[in-house]
């Protein structure tokens, strides 16, 4: 049986609708499992009921995390955020460890599970660090606007099979304290990290958007083939 891969969602306050990309979906499938949507507005309490009916966690991307969960004030440059949804993602990081279910973060994923493990994210990198890249790309979400630098014999340089990949990138913050039993995998030629994993091995999570690239690369949709594989 194919495993099924539970997507989080984005809800969209002004239309009042959850909604995905359309690619997050179609990676899921082309990886080999059955994308199954998890709406914003889950209770707490219904969490691990969920995390029984999937085999695999996709963190997707979205709004900034709300700094007051880390213990932050929020920054000028802050963008919008939710609050159910950093509630929801961060029981279900939680829950999905305590289970022992992969998860694939992208993203604004990366980003809540390392909060969820302790960590904290830079608010706002161009303002809170030097001669930073352009990790807001200006061009279409396929394009590869940059190099990433993968750490040898680490998860991610497996499951790609590279050191250096070219991503897209689409983010103003990113991982400032590392959360709990993580690593870094990867970093830009900035210093800005890119990429984390978990030493158990069943996190793995990446700043860019490979739902976006695997269609015209070899490598990204290997994300989406190593978390289905590893729900088996």
């Amino acid at each position: 049986m194919k495993p099924v891969i539970g997507i989080t969602a984005i809800f969209d306050y002004n239309l009042n609708r959850n909604w995905l990309g359309d690619d997050y979906i179609t990676a899921v499938v082309e990886g080999g499992g059955i994308p199954v949507i998890i709406p914003s507005n889950i209770k707490v309490e219904n969490i691990p009921q969920l995390i029984t009916k999937i085999d695999g966690l996709l963190l997707s991307g979205g709004d900034d995390v709300n700094p007051l969960i880390f213990g932050e004030q929020p920054h000028p440059k802050l963008g919008d955020v939710d609050p159910l949804r950093d509630i929801l993602e961060i029981h279900l990081v939680k829950t999905a460890l305590e289970k022992k279910k992969p998860i694939l973060g992208i993203c604004r994923g990366l980003q809540v599970t390392n909060v969820a493990l302790g960590g904290t994210i830079l608010q706002d990198i161009f303002s809170q660090r030097e001669k930073v890249l352009g990790h807001r790309q200006k061009g279409p979400r396929f394009y590869l606007s940059h190099q990433v630098y993968i750490e040898k014999d680490t998860l991610l340089a497996n499951v790609i099979g590279k050191t250096e990949v070219l991503v897209n990138s689409f983010h103003h913050q990113s991982i400032g304290v590392l959360g709990e039993n993580l690593l870094i995998n990867c970093r830009s030629s900035d210093g800005i990290i890119e990429g984390i994993e978990s030493y158990c091995g069943n996190i793995l999570a990446v700043q860019w958007h490979p739902e976006n690239l695997w269609r015209y690369t070899d490598e990204h949709i290997k994300l989406f083939k190593w978390l289905v594989d590893k729900s088996k």
